[in-house]
């Protein structure tokens, strides 16, 4: 009886102490999450945690995520969609990486978007421009909310295999 009276004790001390610190006037009335939470806010939703590898759409976890480099990430990189490519060229910066992707699809005008986008992380994000890019063992990994293109899936993340 006693040690159940102990526990049901403590148990009403921690829940007192955990609402006191959250009414505390030293903390701010409007919380905001901290930087890594607010870039994933916008990949959170379900069919962002699919990759597209070529024709193939592979859950994300099946992949190998790597830190970016921003030395070695420098280069060309290229995902095929059936018939059309998606190319990227990676330039580094003194904080970061300029990004351009290119939809080719034969007969048609090239479609290309360029980012620039800070590492942070893993990885770098342009969140205002809803870009997002993480390394892998075999290339890159690129997200485009806004991709301004209808080719360009925002749904999912595509992989580009590094370019030989």
């Amino acid at each position: 009886m006693n040690h159940r009276r102990a526990s049901i004790g403590l148990c009403v001390w921690i829940l007192v102490s955990q609402a006191a610190l959250g009414c505390s006037e030293e903390q701010p009335t409007t919380r905001t999450a901290p930087p890594q939470a607010q870039e994933q806010t916008a990949p959170a939703s379900p069919s962002v945690d699919s990759v597209l590898e070529g024709t193939d759409l592979v859950p994300f976890s099946n992949l190998e995520l790597v830190p970016l480099d921003p030395a070695t990430a420098r280069g060309s990189y290229v995902s095929e969609q059936g018939g059309s490519l998606l190319l990227l060229e990676i330039e580094t910066t003194a904080d970061g990486v300029n990004v351009r992707r290119t939809y080719q699809e034969p007969e048609q005008p090239d479609q290309t978007r360029n980012y620039t986008a800070r590492i942070e992380g893993d990885g770098a994000s342009a969140p205002s421009e809803g870009f997002y890019l993480r390394a892998t063992r075999q290339g890159v990994l690129v997200l485009e909310l806004s991709s301004q293109a209808d080719s360009v899936p925002k749904d999912y993340w595509v992989h580009y295999i590094r370019k030989s």
